[in-house]
């Protein structure tokens, strides 16, 4: 049987009759991991039913509950605008915590939302609009909306900015261009602005502890940082306390305890550690990211090896070079839930990083993989 794709933010869904744009994947601050994407684009769901992964029409999870946003005004009534949120916990397969379009070669962690600022660069990636880019316009904007049933409404303290995004791409992730930080969710706009839910909004009324998002790395990293990065860090477990644009990359490698990196005559690079775990477990391809523990705790994360052992890398090393921390606070069935969800599982066969479809491995060059 044919595995069925993904669910990552920017995939489209569809529920009574409407199509509209998977946004955010979040984990609230009970561990439970959920996705995001505004009520309008889902039509009449109610609390219960299904939502579809569109073109497959196969059920990805019911609707958990709406959470009301304060910043809501009518012109008909006093009411308060709803925003979707939708648990995956009974998801019939799997789900990516990647952005759909962008940062897919970057291992994705849990961030706090950022507030917007004028002039920031913006990016984002709809079903219909796909990659989209622009600029902070306003941070604290008004804007009045019309809906298919004829209502009427007015949005306060938006974000608003160049164009976006059309009809269909609201709910789309939009996050800030250079560092990946999570900024607002697309809603609304025309063909010359775009408007956004603010995150930090949304965070505040539904709990939520991150967002998960690709992890941020120094202004103009060399691709080998990025390499030796995405090797190591599994996609889901950790938490970002702050981004890395301004961390000096011979910082991180050193951090680390890199204390060479040599590139070979066929593009792929050799780095040297120091101050390494080494196990006498077998170490096979696709083994790169795995979490190495002792007493039921976290103590290093697999980097290389072979038949006979494992080099590990120690985790407070990672913690401390990449300003992470283990979400290992959440409940235990969350972290499993985690675990199972499978982030990016095409792996290099010949050394094991996380691939792209259609694409070459970034890491060493090679175009064979297999799944995980």
């Amino acid at each position: 049987m044919e595995k069925p794709p993904l669910i990552q933010p920017g995939s489209q869904t569809y529920a009574h009759s409407r199509r509209g744009t998977f946004g955010p994947i979040a984990v609230n601050n009970d561990g439970e991991i959920l996705l995001l994407t505004t009520s309008h684009q889902v039509g009449q769901l109610k609390e219960g039913e299904s939502i579809y992964l569109y073109p497959d029409i196969i059920p990805v999870g019911k609707l958990l509950y709406k959470s009301k946003i304060n910043y809501y005004q009518s012109f008909n009534k006093k009411q308060n605008k709803k925003e979707l949120l939708k648990s995956d916990k009974k998801k019939p397969f799997d789900q990516s915590f990647r952005v759909k379009g962008f940062g897919e070669y970057l291992p994705h962690v849990l961030k706090k939302p950022i507030y917007p600022v004028i002039n920031q660069k913006l990016i984002t990636y709809g079903a219909f609009s796909h990659i989209m880019k622009n600029i902070v316009l306003h941070d604290n904007a008004e804007i009045n909306v019309i809906f298919d049933d004829g209502k009427k409404a007015k949005f306060c303290e938006q974000i608003k900015t160049g164009y976006m995004g059309t009809n269909g791409d609201s709910g789309s992730f939009v996050l800030t261009e250079d560092t990946f930080e999570p900024v607002g969710m697309l809603f609304a706009g025309n063909k010359m602005e775009t408007y956004h839910n603010k995150l930090t909004e949304i965070s505040k009324k539904i709990n939520i502890f991150g967002f998960f998002c690709p992890i941020s790395l120094p202004k103009e990293s060399p691709s080998v940082l990025v390499q030796i990065v995405s090797s190591i860090i599994p996609d889901g477990y950790f938490y970002q306390k702050n981004n890395l644009y301004n961390k000096k990359v011979q910082q991180i490698t050193e951090e680390l305890g890199i204390t060479e990196i040599n590139k070979e005559k066929n593009g792929t690079y050799t780095v040297k550690y120091e101050d390494m775990i080494i196990t006498s477990n077998p170490h096979k391809h696709g083994d790169e990211g795995s979490f190495l523990s002792k007493d039921n705790k976290v103590i290093g994360l697999a980097v290389a090896g072979s038949e006979k052992i494992t080099c590990t890398i120690k985790i407070e090393k990672v913690l401390k070079a990449l300003d992470l921390e283990l979400i290992a606070f959440y409940k235990k069935e969350s972290l499993a839930i985690i675990e199972r969800s499978g982030y990016w599982n095409m792996r290099c066969i010949h050394c094991g990083a996380t691939m792209i479809p259609n694409s070459k491995c970034h890491f060493c060059g090679g175009t064979k993989f297999f799944i995980t």
